[in-house]
């Protein structure tokens, strides 16, 4: 007869089974409501889902054949019977923590990818790094320090804690719980404590702060059923030396075991549902703006972290007007330059020190604040917040905000007439020899500045606009996801022999690569003003292993026999027609074997990245439309570039590394050297 407490332990093993099922099921239909696409947060979820739905089972297990919530069986002596009820409620016992330790790491890390996708920051990428590393070695460590707990490991069923025999075979399994249970508990607070400095240096009220944060310290739960475990735990093992009924004894250890990992795993994917909560009416929108983080993610998108890394939609979806103010007023730091950034001022000091009207001073600002640019602290006062700061301190975000308001906004408003002219043109000016010293590409650009002359040439009639725009084209790779680090590391370069960095502009990567691997050779190339500009400036250290060379890829490679012709960055300025010359002008100084690596932005099938992720390249697309007549390219459109240059490129494929905004396209010569 099952007893009202193993009765319990069902019930609560079903419930807990389902929630979490639930719970993830949301996730992914919020994703595809969303069509954010998946990311590893996502992924590493389900493992943590499996596992811990494994533990629910393996407890319905022990409960139905191992006799778990049921008093022991003991023989006329009154010592324990080892029967083989016991011994299946032992093997889930042993089940049950190894399975608690895989479903808690998987969890875990969850959570700090999740953390990754919509914080930014060096502190806090390094804090999250540090995270992963300690949560993969708390998991590794203590998942082998439990399956070893006794050597063989069927002694862990086979004798009883306690016993001489079991003590033969066996280490200290109540101080092995108790480092495990304590040890977690330590690593759920570190989760727990990174993100909340980064919530409450958000310009947002406190009441918005509080909301933000109790989404994250939802975790907290986990961390009180943590102590929980630990001392019913405790109860349990200190019942031992008055009696051997361990499976009424131990029972509540083992279901708030399960209890913990169901409730992590739904904790880690409540902040996901704002889509599904939206898509589901108009009262669960409420809820979910209060209960959800998905309100707050633009909010951390923007915080601070540098001119490469700022989120542009805090503009993008802005009028023109609205960021011409934000342009005055950051010019004037709030009124006056010398001021500190913390200075409030009111709709009417603005109003004065602009020129406009107070009424519309009022209203553009009130929409820049919907756009998360500026606050309104108090009714009538402005003041700074992380985006607005960011546009008042750096230089480069400043330009940026310039160049895309008097530059890019002006083509893109003149695309479609652009479009109505030349339809979708790739050509330049029928007489141009060279594409980009002559006239503009067929685009808005050329309609914006009334001009027939390309975006370069244009800009080098005035000094300060090509100073504004060629710094604004520095918020673009100065940022995470453009590193380094990602070029060196994603690459065979070591296998090489001299590698040729093409349209290689400062050598910057050059310099990189050929600092990590000695035996490699760069030859940097650049048009005769960059190069001249730069040449001086290689390293000590580099300069007999890097060499600069004037050279225009519209012309034919001088450079014979390399192993690797590298561009980054480039192909995405140009129209098909003009890739693929690009590509045929290196031909004749090709050798079989040699290949062409291409570093430039991949676009991806909708849904694939998060929206923010997606919205950026789709931007950048339309850009390049906008003021060079081309566009950002999908794997298979790599592919045609490559076929269309020659049937002897073979297309080696595509990869997107892991934190990294631009892929590598890599396509192998098999022809022979011409």
């Amino acid at each position: 007869m099952v007893s009202s407490l193993a009765t319990q332990i069902i019930i609560i093993s079903i419930v807990f089974t389902v929630l979490p099922i639930l719970a993830v099921a949301f996730r992914f239909w919020s994703r595809f409501i969303k069509r954010s696409g998946f990311s590893w947060d996502d992924y590493f979820i389900l493992p943590g889902l499996l596992f811990s739905v494994a533990i629910c089972i393996n407890t319905i297990i022990a409960v139905t054949l191992g006799g778990l919530g049921s008093h022991i069986r003991l023989d006329a002596e009154g010592n324990i019977v080892l029967d083989q009820r016991l011994i299946i409620f032992l093997q889930t016992e042993f089940a049950t923590q190894l399975l608690s330790v895989l479903s808690l790491v998987c969890t875990k890390l969850s959570i700090v990818l999740f953390y990754r996708r919509i914080f930014r920051g060096k502190a806090f990428s390094i804090a999250s790094l540090i995270l992963l590393v300690l949560i993969s070695g708390w998991g590794i460590s203590f998942f082998f320090a439990t399956l070893l707990e006794c050597i063989p490991i069927p002694q862990v069923w086979k004798t009883l804690y306690g016993t001489p025999e079991h003590d033969k075979y066996c280490y200290q399994y109540v101080s092995m719980f108790k480092a495990t249970a304590i040890s977690n508990m330590i690593v759920d607070v570190a989760i727990l404590s990174v993100p909340i400095p980064i919530v409450w240096n958000l310009k947002v009220s406190t009441k918005q702060k509080l909301a933000i944060s109790g989404i994250f310290l939802l975790g907290a739960f986990v961390v009180g059923i943590s102590i929980a475990r630990i001392y019913f735990f405790y109860q349990s093992s200190a019942s031992y030396e008055d009696t051997l009924d361990i499976t009424v004894n131990i029972a509540p250890t083992l279901y708030w075991t399960e209890l913990e990992a169901s409730i992590a795993v739904i904790s880690a994917c409540l902040p996901t549902l704002k889509p599904l909560f939206s898509h589901l009416g108009p009262i669960l929108v409420e809820f979910a703006s209060k209960f959800t983080l998905a309100s707050a993610t633009k909010s951390f998108e923007r915080l601070p972290r540098g001119a490469g890394d700022l989120d542009r939609d805090s503009l993008k979806g802005s009028r023109s007007s609205d960021v011409g103010l934000v342009n005055r007023c950051e010019a004037i730091h709030m009124q006056n330059i010398d001021e500190p950034l913390g200075k409030e001022a009111s709709f009417a000091e603005i109003a004065a020190a602009t020129g406009l009207d107070q009424g519309l001073v009022r209203r553009f600002i009130r929409h820049a604040i919907v756009k998360d640019i500026f606050v309104e602290p108090r009714p009538g006062i402005v003041a700074h917040n992380a985006v607005s700061r960011l546009l008042a301190e750096d230089q480069v975000v400043h330009d940026w905000v310039g160049a895309s308001t008097d530059d890019l906004w002006q083509a893109a408003a003149q695309t479609c007439n652009a479009l109505d002219k030349w339809s979708a043109s790739q050509e330049p000016n029928e007489t141009a020899s060279i594409p980009y010293l002559c006239a503009c590409m067929h685009d808005g650009f050329a309609l914006a500045n009334k001009t027939d002359q390309s975006i370069y040439l244009e800009f080098s009639k005035f000094p300060e606009r090509a100073r504004r725009f060629g710094n604004a084209m520095r918020a673009f790779t100065e940022g995470t996801g453009f590193e380094l680090s990602h070029i060196v590391n994603n690459f065979p370069w070591g296998d090489l022999g001299e590698g040729i960095i093409v349209g290689g502009s400062q050598g910057f990567a050059s310099f990189a690569i050929a600092r990590q691997f000695p035996q490699v050779s760069c030859v940097v190339q650049d048009l005769e003003p960059v190069i001249a500009a730069v040449k001086n400036d290689t390293p000590p250290d580099l300069a007999s292993r890097v060499k600069f060379m004037t050279h225009d890829f519209f012309t034919e490679q001088p450079v014979v026999g390399a192993d690797v012709y590298f561009f980054r960055w480039i192909f995405h300025n140009w129209s098909d027609k003009y890739a693929v010359e690009i590509l045929r002008k290196h031909i004749p100084a090709l050798k079989k074997g040699a290949k062409i690596v291409i570093n430039d932005n991949i676009l991806p099938q909708p849904g694939m990245l998060s929206q923010w992720q997606e919205d950026r390249l789709r931007s950048m697309d339309l850009t390049m439309t906008e003021i060079q007549s081309s566009y950002e390219r999908e794997v298979d459109d790599w592919a045609k570039l490559f076929r269309d240059a020659s049937p002897r490129f073979a297309f080696q494929g595509a990869k997107q590394p892991y934190g990294s905004n631009l892929g590598f396209m890599v396509a192998e010569w098999q022809g022979e050297s011409e």
